[in-house]
């Protein structure tokens, strides 16, 4: 790589840095939409805290952690192919990492799916449910609020993903021999 160019890059890295730290700062933090994101990276954990079954802790936290991890790849894959973007953070220039949905609202709706249907037709059916209002209600409601913003993606596009990621992680943790 030309010595230039790496440092050409470099410098519009610093660039865009400083300009998404200001409109943070001015526009983004203490907005209405920057609480719902507080909101919804906290009240998750709360439910997840009164409702996982203690005697499938160690399952659950597994499908919660590789859902996040599938979500939080996945997303940041999706912005850097400018598929969607997200003008509402909860830190500045931290998104996907810390973007609540994949970090605490998806993965532990998910999970509680993976906790109370433990059975293969009753999980496949929960998680079509699931799928379906995360792609068709949730998606254009957090478009509608402003803080996701489709770019060259469709809501229906996510729906297979979706249901995908929630069998892959049920498949997977269940191989895992975790499950009694």
């Amino acid at each position: 790589m030309n010595q230039k160019s790496f440092e050409e890059i470099i410098r519009l890295n610093k660039m865009i840095d400083n300009v998404a730290q200001e409109y943070w700062l001015k526009s983004v933090l203490y907005t209405p939409q920057w609480w719902l994101l507080i909101f919804m990276l906290l009240i998750p954990f709360f439910v997840l805290w009164k409702l996982i079954d203690r005697n499938r802790l160690q399952e659950v936290l597994l499908y919660v952690s590789l859902m996040s991890l599938i979500s939080i790849i996945l997303d940041w894959i999706g912005l850097q192919m400018i598929l969607w973007a997200y003008p509402y953070q909860l830190f500045p220039a931290t998104h996907p990492l810390l973007n609540p949905f994949n970090l605490s609202f998806l993965p532990i709706t998910y999970s509680l799916v993976y906790q109370y249907f433990y059975r293969w037709k009753q999980f496949l059916i929960a998680l079509i449910i699931s799928s379906f209002i995360a792609s068709f209600v949730l998606e254009p409601l957090f478009t509608k609020v402003g803080i996701y913003v489709l770019i060259n993606w469709k809501y229906y596009y996510s729906f297979p993903i979706y249901i995908g990621i929630g069998i892959g992680m049920k498949y997977f943790v269940d191989r895992v021999g975790l499950v009694k």
